[in-house]
C-alpha cells in the first residue's frame, strides 16, 4: 500500500526538504523511495525503511476458517519489550464461538514473551469475531480477526419451481429429512411477474460461481451485456438490478481473464492446461462478436487470432459431434461466414432437436427459406407435449450437454422464435422452461445463460402482469403482493426461510421473524393468484448432512467412487552429499501433531467415461497447504521427486487446480474408465480436535451425478 506520494517537492539551497507523513496503525516495515532531477538533468534515488512497533505486543493465531463442531487452542504471545517485568492482563473476547474462560494474569519478563492457549468451540454456523486485549500500567496492545464458521457435512441442494397463470394456485414441495442442524437449512423462495425479472434475477448467480474456466468466464457477464441491451431498447429501467457503469468493467475483467486462457494456436479448451475445443472456442468467439456489436471493447488481437483458429477448425471439420458443427456454422454465419454456408449441405433427417435448433438459428441469419421451412417442420413434429406445455430432448436422464432438455429447449426458443414469432409453441415452451428454475437460475451456468440467450427474443413481446399473489409456507402467510404495483420489470421477489426450531443461539444478532416456518419432514409452499397476469415462483433448499450417509446418486449406484487417506512424512538423510528425502507412513486420525507434514492421496474410481468432473476436497482447519513442494522428494512417490520433476510446464492428468482457504479444488476435462489418483501436502498447525467434509467427485454441470470419500474427524496435538 502506498500511504503517501508527492511529485512537487523542491529542495532549498542546501538540497534538502523536509516533509510530515502520518503512519497507519500498522505493525508494519514501510519503505520510502526519493527520486530527484537537477534543472540540468542529472538524477537520483534513494531508499530508506521505516519500521513501526510498539513496546507492548499482543498475537493471535486462529485457522483460515473453521467447521461447526471443531474444538481447537487458540494461541495468545505477548511480547514486553519493556525493561522492566510487566503484570499483563489478557482478555478474550469472541462472537460466533464459545469460549472457555476469558480473562487471564500473567507475568512476562523484560524483554520477554509468553504464550497463552484458550479453548474455542465452533457451534454456529456465522461469521465468528474473536478479539484480545493485553493490558498493563504503561502499555497495551489489542488485535480482532474475523473468519467464517462453516457448515459440516455433505451439501444437499434441492430446487422446485412453477407458473401459475390468471386465478390459479399452485403448490411446491421440499422434503427435510430428521435430524439436520437447523443453522444450516435454508429455503430461498423468488417470485417473478415477468420472464425479464426472472433473468435478471439468474445473472446475479452467474456473477458469483466461485470457478472460473472457459465457459464460467464467458457465462458470468456475456448474459447480462444481452439482457441489458435487450431492456435498452425496450427503454426498461433496471438500474436497481444492474449497474452500467460495472458492465464495462465486468466485461474488460472477463475479456482478460479469457486472454489468459487462450491457446497459443488462438483457440479455447475449458482451461489453459487443456487442448483447443471446438466448442469452447466458437463459444467464446460468438460471446465477443456480442460484444462488439453491443459496443463494447474488445481486445482485436485476441478476437483476430481467434477467428483464425475458430475458421480453421470449421474448415477442416474439427468438431466431436454434429450438434457441436451445427453451434459452429451459427457461430460463423454470424461473423459474416456467408461463403461458408454454400458448401453446407441439407442434414440427413438423423439430427436431435438441439441440432436442429442450430441449424435453424444458422438458417435464420443467412435468409435460407429451404432450409427455415424444413427445420421448423422438424422441431414442430419433434416438440415433446404434455401437460399443456412444450419441451424437446428425449431423455430423461442426461449429463452431456448434447442431451440437456434446458438447453435444447432455450435453443429451439431462441430459433423459432426469430424465424416465426408467433408460433404457437413458443409460449407452452417458455413455461416449461421456466419450470426448470431452481432457485433464482437453472441447474447449471450453462443452463442458466442458454435459457437467457434463448429468450432474448420473448422478453420484447411479454404483456404486463396485473395479478395479485399470496405466498403461504406450512399454512403461514409470508408475503402478500400486487404485481399492478411492480412498476419495474426488476421488481421480482424474494424470501429466505429458515425452520422453526432456528433458535437466537447468539442474542439479538439474529433475526427470528415470520420467515421461520420449515419443519422437519414435508414442507408445503402455495401460491395463490387472482387477477391476470403470470407468476414465476421458484425455491431452492439447502442444507447439510452431519454424517449421514446420502444415496451417492439417485439414479443408481455412484457415479464415483472417492478414497481419502493421511500419510505421515519423515525426514530422513540419504547419500553421501547429505541430500534428503522424506518416507511416508499412514496417520491415525487421532496422532496427528502440530508440525507435522502430511501427504493426502485421494483415489477417484468411475466404471465410465466422464468428462467437465469438478473435485472439492476439504482440508481440517487447523491445517495449512504447503504449495510450493520443490524440496520435497517422497519416496515412492513419483509427483514428488525435487523441482526438476514438474517445473515449468504441466503434466498432471487433470486440468487444473487450486489451492482455497478450506479445500483443495481440481478439474478435468476428460477421464476415461478405471483408477486416477491425486495428492497434496498439509502442514498441521493449531492444536484441536476438527471435523472434515467428504472429498466430494461430481459432474460440474450435472452435479447430482457424483460420489464422495468418508466423513473425518482428526485431533492435532502440541
Amino acid at each position: 500500500d502506498a500511504i503517501y506520494w508527492n511529485p512537487l517537492l523542491r529542495t532549498d539551497e542546501k538540497g534538502e526538504v523536509k516533509i510530515k507523513i502520518q503512519l497507519p496503525d500498522n505493525l508494519t516495515t514501510w519503505r520510502t523511495t526519493a527520486r530527484v532531477i537537477t534543472d540540468d538533468t542529472q538524477v537520483g534515488e534513494t531508499r530508506a525503511k521505516i519500521i513501526t512497533t510498539k513496546d507492548l505486543l499482543v498475537r493471535m493465531e486462529l485457522p483460515r476458517f473453521m467447521s461447526v463442531g471443531d474444538e481447537l487452542l487458540i494461541a495468545t504471545t505477548v511480547h514486553n519489550y519493556l525493561d522492566t517485568e510487566k503484570e499483563v492482563t489478557l482478555r478474550l473476547k469472541a462472537k460466533g464461538v464459545e469460549l472457555e474462560g476469558s480473562e487471564k494474569q500473567v507475568t512476562i519478563p523484560a524483554n520477554g514473551e509468553m504464550r497463552v492457549d484458550w479453548k474455542a468451540n465452533a457451534k454456529w454456523i456465522t461469521d465468528a469475531t474473536v478479539s484480545v486485549e493485553a493490558l498493563t500500567n504503561e502499555e497495551s496492545d489489542a488485535m480482532e480477526l474475523t473468519i467464517p464458521v462453516q457448515p459440516y457435512g455433505l451439501e444437499i441442494v434441492k430446487g422446485e419451481s412453477l407458473a401459475v397463470q390468471d386465478t390459479d394456485n399452485g403448490i411446491l414441495e421440499f422434503e427435510l429429512p430428521r435430524g439436520i442442524d437447523p443453522a444450516s437449512v435454508s429455503l430461498k423462495l423468488n417470485a417473478d411477474n415477468s420472464i425479464s425479472s426472472a433473468l435478471l434475477a439468474s445473472l446475479e448467480d452467474l456473477i458469483g460461481y466461485p470457478y472460473g474456466c472457459v465457459e464460467q468466464t464467458m457465462s458470468r457477464f456475456l448474459p447480462t451485456v444481452i439482457v441489458s441491451n435487450t431492456l435498452d431498447k425496450l427503454g426498461t429501467d433496471y438500474s436497481s438490478t444492474i449497474d452500467k457503469m460495472e458492465i464495462q468493467k465486468m466485461v474488460d475483467q472477463g475479456f482478460k481473464r479469457l486472454g489468459e486462457l487462450q491457446h497459443k494456436d488462438g483457440g479455447w479448451g475449458w482451461w489453459s492446461h487443456d487442448g483447443s475445443h471446438p466448442f469452447m472456442t466458437a463459444y467464446v468467439l460468438y460471446g465477443m462478436q456480442i460484444a462488439n456489436e453491443s459496443g463494447l471493447k474488445v481486445k482485436q488481437a485476441v478476437f483476430e487470432k481467434a477467428k483464425k483458429k475458430f475458421r480453421q477448425q470449421v474448415e477442416a471439420e474439427q468438431h466431436d459431434d454434429p450438434t457441436t458443427f451445427a453451434y459452429q456454422m451459427m457461430v460463423a454465419m454470424h461473423l459474416g461466414y456467408d461463403e461458408l454456408w454454400e458448401k453446407v449441405k441439407m442434414p440427413n433427417g438423423n439430427e436431435g432437436a438441439y441440432e436442429q435448433a442450430l441449424w435453424l438459428q444458422a438458417a435464420n441469419i443467412v435468409g435460407d427459406k429451404k432450409m427455415q421451412e424444413h427445420m421448423l417442420a422438424r422441431l414442430s413434429d419433434n416438440a415433446v407435449r404434455e401437460g399443456g406445455v412444450a419441451y424437446w430432448g428425449d431423455k430423461k436422464f442426461y449429463y452431456r450437454w448434447q442431451d440437456d432438455r434446458v438447453e435444447t429447449t432455450a435453443n429451439v426458443i431462441k430459433a423459432i422464435s426469430e424465424a416465426d414469432p408467433d408460433n404457437e409453441l413458443l409460449f407452452d415452451a417458455v413455461q416449461w422452461i421456466m419450470r426448470q428454475r431452481k432457485g433464482n437460475s437453472w441447474h447449471n451456468t450453462r443452463q442458466t445463460a442458454m435459457t437467457v440467450y434463448g429468450l432474448q427474443e420473448i422478453i420484447k413481446r411479454e404483456a404486463d402482469s396485473n395479478s395479485m399473489v399470496e405466498i403461504w409456507v406450512n399454512g403461514k402467510k409470508i408475503e402478500a403482493l400486487d404485481w399492478a404495483l411492480e412498476k419495474e420489470l426488476s421488481n421480482g421477489k424474494s424470501w429466505k426461510l429458515q425452520p422453526e426450531m432456528f433458535t437466537a443461539s447468539m442474542g439479538d444478532e439474529i433475526d427470528l421473524s415470520k420467515y421461520n416456518v420449515l419443519r422437519e419432514g414435508k414442507n408445503k409452499v402455495e401460491i395463490k393468484q387472482t387477477g391476470k397476469g403470470i407468476t414465476y415462483l421458484s425455491g431452492r433448499m439447502r442444507y447439510f448432512r452431519d454424517g449421514i450417509p446420502e444415496n451417492k446418486t439417485e439414479y443408481g449406484e455412484p457415479t464415483f467412487t472417492v478414497e481419502r487417506e493421511y500419510y505421515k512424512l519423515s525426514l530422513q538423510e540419504t547419500g553421501k552429499d547429505g541430500g534428503k528425502k522424506y518416507v511416508k507412513e499412514k496417520m491415525k486420525l487421532n496422532e496427528w501433531k502440530s508440525g507435522d507434514d502430511i501427504l493426502v492421496k485421494v483415489k477417484l474410481s468411475s466404471k465410465n467415461e466422464r468428462e467437465y468432473i469438478l473435485v472439492e476436497d476439504p482440508i481440517p482447519a487447523g491445517c495449512e497447504f504447503i504449495r510450493n513442494t520443490d524440496a520435497y522428494v517422497i519416496d515412492g512417490e513419483n509427483s514428488y521427486q525435487g523441482r526438476s520433476r514438474r517445473h515449468g510446464y504441466w503434466n498432471y492428468w487433470y486440468t487444473h487446480s487450486e489451492f482455497r482457504d478450506d479445500k483443495f479444488a481440481m478439474t478435468v476435462t476428460r477421464m476415461g474408465k478405471g483408477d486416477f489418483e491425486y495428492s497434496y501436502l498439509l502442514k498441521a498447525q493449531i492444536p484441536g480436535e476438527y471435523k472434515v467434509s467428504p472429498a466430494v467427485a461430481q459432474l460440474m454441470y450435472y452435479p447430482e451425478f457424483r460420489g464422495y470419500s468418508d466423513f473425518t474427524k482428526v485431533s492435532i496435538t502440541d
